[in-house]
């Protein structure tokens, strides 16, 4: 995928940036700067993703935006490394946000090289057995958030107050603590996927609802702010069993809030599970289209999502 206009004019402006920042030492700006580009770069290319999101088709693979990204986080890293003499307080921040930055755009950009390498493959699931979520990514995402947000309070004291309080009010207690929290709890644990002969079936904290294969009509994979999922259209929603019944009107909301922000019914996040987007919907679409597949359903005798057949 070749960087459009857009992408090419930002990033020159960035890299303009740091080479403004190398001279006169704004580091903060920097941080600040690299921010704002990042949110108008998405947003530039909202209108191209959100036609992807509506055709459900996305390209498997990390992109220039990617790989940019990579870079310039690596970047700042190493402008870092050489305002450790100079500001070691500056550096230490700058290396903690930007490594950040790095860590999650490596691990994204890893993921995405993984599912390409699942595009066309056959994928077999054990029958009737629960597949719950797993959330084995939040502690390390709130390990983090509670260390860069430490770092950006208590150690960068030279920078605009603000950026300290918004360091310390979201990372440390509006994402952190609220995912360790979460995790307690168990409310990840709450939800699970059960492939059934007949339906694949959706457990929820409140209730669970079963989808018949054949009321399946699309199976699409989606990109949403740099997290993959895979949506599934219904032939007719309201035929969908609910139990218990008292919860078919929650049901409707979560249908047409899926609707309104990812144009399908029901949408999964294959990695709270634990599972790559790729995988999840070659099993799903295998099961919806070919009906003589569901009878290795019957058997609960492989580990759930685990063959792979080329």
């Amino acid at each position: 995928m070749f960087a459009s206009k857009t992408e090419i004019v930002l990033y020159s402006v960035l890299a303009v940036g740091i080479f403004v920042g190398l001279h006169f030492d704004v580091s903060v700006w920097l941080l600040i700067g690299f921010a704002t580009l990042i949110g108008v770069v998405d947003s530039s290319l909202g209108r191209r993703r959100k036609g992807e999101q509506r055709k459900g088709t996305r390209a498997l693979g990390p992109n220039v935006q990617d790989w940019a990204l990579l870079g310039t986080s690596l970047a700042f890293c190493a402008v870092a490394l050489l305002l450790v003499t100079h500001d070691w307080r500056a550096a230490v921040v700058t290396i903690t946000f930007f490594g950040s930055c790095a860590l999650v755009f490596w691990t994204n950009i890893l993921r995405k090289r993984r599912e390409k390498q699942w595009q066309g493959a056959t994928v077999k699931v054990a029958g009737r057995v629960n597949i719950y979520a797993k959330g084995a990514h939040m502690p390390a995402i709130a390990f983090g958030c509670m260390f860069v947000g430490s770092v950006c309070c208590f150690i960068g004291i030279d920078y605009p107050l603000l950026f300290r309080l918004l360091g310390a009010f979201i990372a440390l207690v509006g994402v952190g603590v609220g995912v360790a929290i979460a995790l307690a709890l168990g409310f990840y644990r709450r939800q699970y996927l059960r492939f059934d002969p007949d339906a694949i079936t959706f457990g929820e904290r409140t209730y669970r609802y079963q989808v018949g294969w054949d009321n399946i009509a699309d199976v699409v994979s989606i990109e949403y702010a740099d997290n993959p999922f895979v949506g599934i259209r219904l032939c007719n929603a309201e035929i969908v069993t609910i139990d218990p019944g008292q919860e078919t009107e929650a049901f409707r909301k979560h249908v047409a809030s899926n609707r309104a922000l990812m144009n399908v019914d029901v949408f999964i996040a294959p990695r709270n599970f634990g599972i790559d987007g790729t995988v999840l919907a070659a099993a799903l679409a295998r099961y919806a289209t070919n009906p003589s597949a569901r009878e290795e359903l019957q058997h609960r005798s492989i580990a759930a999502i685990s063959s792979r057949t080329d």
